[in-house]
């Protein structure tokens, strides 16, 4: 009967160990990532920082990575004060890009090699088939663009250009978008903006190709070249 209870108590021994080191494991994990995450945010403000001061001395467009592997870097900065928001908008609508925040969508992405522009309209696959790709910006629903669905008309988003110079814009228009042929209507405005991001917000069993599309209109009548705000 002892070396029953001996043998019971062992086991247990072993689980509670086990379940203490897996505690402490998935705790330090946790902790690991949210460190990686607030060094990474501090990297890419530097980054930004170090944009800003280039193209105040030198006057050209050079962007800093913030770290020598990294496949995007900031080039902008977008605040919304409702909500006292203030991302980095960084190149590219890839995964790593939108880990870190919203992406603006590149020509590559877009065109692929040398593609033509046939339309002004988003698709699917290739998100915005327009000349002026810079004006379209892409972010998780879940994260950085979770915000997106308490937009209301009329409020306001704030964008920092490379050059350091601010415009603000407000909310002309927000729609949930269903691909047609493959592609969402956006706005043919050259000085609009396209906040864009998957829709529902609430989580989904399946992949749902709807867009949430948030139009963003200058407040000023003139404006910044597009080309050289973002």
């Amino acid at each position: 009967m002892l070396t029953m209870l001996s043998s019971r108590d062992r086991i247990i021994r072993g689980l509670s160990l086990l379940v203490f080191f897996a505690s402490i494991f998935m705790f330090v994990s946790a902790g690991w990532i949210q460190i990686k995450a607030y060094t990474a945010q501090l990297l890419l403000n530097n980054a930004w920082s170090r944009t800003l001061d280039n193209t105040a001395i030198n006057r050209k467009e050079y962007f800093f990575k913030p770290w020598s592997w990294a496949d995007t870097w900031p080039v902008a900065r977008m605040t919304v004060p409702k909500f006292n928001i203030d991302y980095l908008i960084l190149e590219g609508m890839h995964g790593q890009s939108l880990a870190f925040g919203p992406g603006r969508v590149t020509n590559q992405e877009v065109f692929g090699e040398n593609l033509p522009v046939v339309s002004s309209h988003v698709s699917v696959n290739h998100p915005i088939p327009l000349p002026n790709h810079s004006r379209i910006i892409a972010g998780h629903k879940d994260t950085h663009f979770k915000f997106l669905e308490h937009l209301i008309i009329g409020d306001i988003v704030r964008i920092q250009n490379d050059q350091g110079s601010w415009t603000e814009y407000t909310v002309s228009n927000t729609e949930v978008s269903v691909p047609v042929d493959g592609r969402i209507p956006i706005s043919d405005s050259k000085n609009e903006i396209s906040l864009i991001t998957c829709y529902p917000f609430t989580p989904t069993v399946l992949p749902s190709d709807k867009r949430y599309i948030v139009t963003l209109s200058p407040v000023q009548k003139e404006v910044i070249s597009l080309n050289d705000l973002i």
